[in-house]
């Protein structure tokens, strides 16, 4: 496990990490990101449609503040750049914050990393980014983006809406990602694309209800301020379940977290979420959960240190399989104890 740095926040520290966060949003609100020389790690295709959406709507990101912690390795930082959004047709923007981790090259120059986060990496920002001063900073420019909704309702109102309208933007960027790939691999039929083919990428978004009265937080973190509260039985919208244990779901117009553990699938019953006389194993360190006993395996996801997870199958060539978001993994048997 790597060290995780007791250091305070620093605004503004780094001239060649500002000078790269301004050359990164320049990229990224150009579509440019690839051949802009910022970043480096594959950036997966849903996450280039999200960017690719957002621009539709967004003209700007001004007024940028870059917050540095130490990153995981050697020469790296952890950023918590600030903004305003300019919104194209608006004059009124919005602050926003985004985490970025920034490395050097084997030249010590500096580049955005958009890749998959190794374990360690993953938990070190993780813990990071619960540290009281980033705490501070998150809840500071939420409330500063309330006090602009409860002062200009037509903006509020706009606001509310623009996930909903990113959302179709992403499911379209999607479908005809979709039905060019379809095209290029010669899987049409005559002119046309099978609607299945196009809304299969697309469908990002599914259903889950509230197992129990439960809280929707601003960030997935029990730390985090509290957006509100949804009750049992109620139906969400679920962009995403992430690998630290929260889902990313739609609330109030706006993106809210509720831990995992409080919410199921429409159909299932409570009891089948958990299986209270099965075996369970406690994850020592974070680790990658894999479709098979293998580092060959396709990534599911991380299982994070302190998490707790039902076996499937007990430790077998040094392998163990847990029940992993509905779904066996398998984690290497040295990062977990009973």
């Amino acid at each position: 496990m790597i060290p995780v740095t007791t250091e305070s926040l620093k605004e503004n520290a780094f001239p060649e990490v500002n000078d790269l966060v301004n050359r990164y949003f320049a990229a990224r609100t150009a579509d440019d990101l690839v051949s802009g020389n910022v970043i480096r790690g594959e950036l997966n295709t849903r996450e280039a449609a999200k960017i690719e959406a957002r621009n539709i709507y967004v003209e700007a990101y001004q007024n940028l503040n870059c917050y540095t912690k130490p990153g995981p390795y050697t020469g790296s930082y952890v950023a918590f750049v600030t903004y305003d959004l300019k919104l194209k047709d608006w004059e009124q923007t919005a602050p926003g914050l985004i985490t970025l981790l920034i490395c050097p090259d084997d030249n010590g120059v500096l580049y955005v990393y958009t890749g998959d986060f190794e374990e360690n990496a993953a938990e070190y920002i993780r813990q990071v980014s619960v540290q009281s001063d980033v705490a501070d900073l998150l809840n500071r420019i939420d409330a500063q983006y309330n006090e602009i909704l409860d002062g200009d309702k037509e903006f509020a109102t706009y606001m509310s809406s623009l996930n909903e309208l990113i959302k179709n933007s992403v499911g379209e960027i999607l479908a005809e990602a979709a039905a060019e790939a379809s095209v290029s691999d010669n899987t049409v039929s005559g002119n046309s694309v099978s609607s299945d083919s196009a809304s299969g990428n697309a469908a990002e978004y599914f259903t889950v209800i509230a197992a129990e009265t439960v809280n929707v937080r601003v960030s997935d973190s029990e730390n985090a301020d509290r957006m509100g509260q949804v009750a049992e039985g109620t139906e969400l919208v679920c962009h995403e379940q992430k690998a630290n244990g929260w889902s990313e779901i739609e609330y109030d117009g706006k993106v809210g977290y509720i831990k995992s553990e409080y919410l199921k699938k429409p159909g299932e019953d409570a009891s089948q979420t958990t299986n209270t006389n099965a075996d369970k194993v406690t994850i020592k360190e974070s680790v990658n959960v894999r479709d098979k006993a293998s580092t060959d395996g396709e990534k599911l996801g991380l299982a994070y240190a302190g998490e707790s997870y039902e076996v499937v199958t007990a430790d077998k060539n040094g392998w163990t399989a847990i029940n992993f978001k509905g779904k066996t993994g398998y984690i290497k048997t040295e990062y977990i104890q009973k």
